[in-house]
């Protein structure tokens, strides 16, 4: 076979395909037999001049500077950098527009004000996960091509005043995952682009790829035998996402990072500061994660109103004083589909509803809302986005209510929840509650809790259970769900926990439509 679907859609069109191995090595090497792609790994000959128009470098290559020195960068169009950060400002790069730093060791400040000199036509820069980077450089408004920049996972609380002058600037990805510590901390949604899209559809994994790491897991299959796997001490995001990267069968990996992990760990986004004058950049598609709270009181969060192209927005820092000004500078936005929202209520004042007293028009475009930092409710404005296809939701606790309420919301693609704690060590679907093609728990319960379907459903069809450190999560009533296709757990899980998994595949009804449970 040629190609084999990684991911779907709900349509069940192929969104990634794995190609043959054969097939890669073929379209690999008449790439660079036409002078197009060239990749650096291993111990690269000096004779090898040549670089094409796009150049890999893999983080096997040992670095031979003479053999750097010797290429011919005057075609070069995008550099894809694994392991150590490695450029030099002798070769000639200054037609350069796509420059891909995910992930990569010794990028610091110095090093980003170099480049930002030596590369004036970047288009896309990405230094995500680049560790030591606390802060952009003013020249940073030099690169006035400049159409993406991804600074998430960096150290960086504030863009630069320059920023402003970057009429070009369509994507704007910043703000750092702060871990929440100790067993209570709730997990949050993943944040990869395959997780969930613009368009209301939800990606599928099939039984052929393995689910996301973990420290332990068990799958069952559709034959009734389980299938445990050993526990694996979960790797740091930097050696997981190079260990994704250089597949042996996969195309984009010598050209790009889009096998960069998922992040499973808990947490929650600390926004970076906004310049006045954002407002200018009519260009912006997506913007975050910004912090809102900084953009108040520097007089920025009306401007956000001037964005009238924005379809991505994340903000944190959304309190009891922003709440009303927030919603009212976005209210005109009439292209916003997803919107990420961290709340912040006060230690002094957690009554539930503290953030509920505010008036705001219904948001009928947007079709990814994700809620962090809820206590145990909904807050009453969620019914003002009637047209929610992924819905996301971090809360400290989650209760029967709040599920039942959510059959209001109206048919879902995906429904996730990462909660602290199950209310009573329950949480039961039924036929009258959500409706959702994709569910997807998880909980760092500190007592055994139990998800259960009590009666016959349609949804859903794909569920994903994550336990956490403490105590694992039990599934009851599988049998109730007609078009399960897939269910994916992931954890912490002793002999009784799999032996509990392994009951309630016995459990469900063989069907050849079904074949592929797990």
């Amino acid at each position: 076979m040629i190609l084999v679907p990684l991911l779907h859609h709900l349509d069940m069109s192929p969104s990634l395909c794995q190609v043959n191995g054969f097939l890669r090595e073929y379209i690999i090497s008449r790439s660079m037999e036409e002078n197009l792609v060239f990749a650096l790994e291993g111990s690269s000959r000096k004779s090898l001049h040549r670089t094409g128009r796009h150049l890999a470098i893999h983080e096997s290559w040992d670095r031979d500077q003479n053999v750097f020195k010797s290429l011919n960068f005057s075609r070069l169009r995008s550099l894809t950098v694994f392991g150590a950060f490695f450029i030099s400002d002798k070769n000639k790069m200054e037609l350069l527009r796509v420059l891909d730093l995910e992930d990569t060791s010794g990028v610091t400040n110095t090093e980003v004000e170099r480049m930002v000199k030596l590369l004036p036509l970047l288009k896309f820069l990405s230094l995500r996960r680049c560790v030591e980077i606390t802060h952009l450089p003013d020249s940073l408004g030099n690169l006035k091509q400049l159409q993406t920049l991804d600074v998430r996972g960096t150290d960086v609380t504030k863009l630069p005043k320059s920023i402003i002058k970057l009429e070009k600037l369509q994507y704007i990805r910043a703000g750092a995952t702060l871990t929440m510590e100790g067993d209570a901390s709730t997990p949050s949604p993943s944040e990869s682009p395959s997780s969930d899209n613009d368009n209301g559809n939800v990606e599928r994994v099939p039984p052929s790829t393995p689910p996301p790491p973990a420290t332990e897991s068990t799958s069952v299959s559709g034959d009734g035998n389980g299938v445990v796997e050993t526990p694996t001490p979960t790797p740091p995001p930097a050696a997981a996402a190079a260990k994704c990267k250089p597949g042996a069968n996969l195309v984009p990996d010598c050209l790009s990072k889009l096998w960069g992990q998922r992040r499973l760990d808990g947490g929650s986004h600390n926004g970076v500061r906004l310049p006045p004058g954002i407002g200018k950049l009519s260009n912006l598609h997506t913007l975050g994660v910004v912090n809102i709270i900084a953009a108040a009181k520097d007089g920025v969060l009306e401007e956000l109103k001037n964005l009238t192209q924005l379809h991505k927005l994340g903000v944190s820092g959304i309190n009891q004083n922003n709440i009303q000004m927030f919603f009212s500078a976005i209210s005109r936005l009439a292209h916003l589909k997803c919107l990420s929202l961290q709340l912040q209520i006060d230690a002094d004042n957690q009554r539930p509803g503290c953030l509920d007293a505010i008036s705001m028009k219904p948001m009928k475009n947007v079709r990814s809302l994700k809620l962090y930092g809820l206590l145990s409710k909904l807050p009453v404005w969620i019914k003002e986005f009637p047209n929610v296809k992924n819905l996301s939701l971090q809360m400290t606790m989650v209760r029967q209510d709040v599920i039942d309420s959510l059959e209001s919301v109206g048919f879902l693609g995906s429904l996730r929840l990462f909660v602290a704690k199950i209310e009573e060590d329950k949480l039961q679907f039924s036929r009258s509650g959500p409706r959702m093609v994709f569910l997807e728990i998880s909980s760092n319960t500190r007592s055994k809790a139990t998800i259960m379907f009590t009666e016959s459903s349609d949804y859903p069809q794909v569920l994903r259970i994550r336990c956490g450190r403490v105590s694992p999560l039990q599934i009851s009533g599988l049998e109730h769900l007609y078009e399960l296709k897939e269910v994916w757990v992931s954890g912490p899980c002793d002999n009784d926990h799999k032996e509990h998994f392994y009951s309630e595949r016995r459990k469900y009804p063989e069907r050849t439509d079904q074949a592929n449970l797990f």
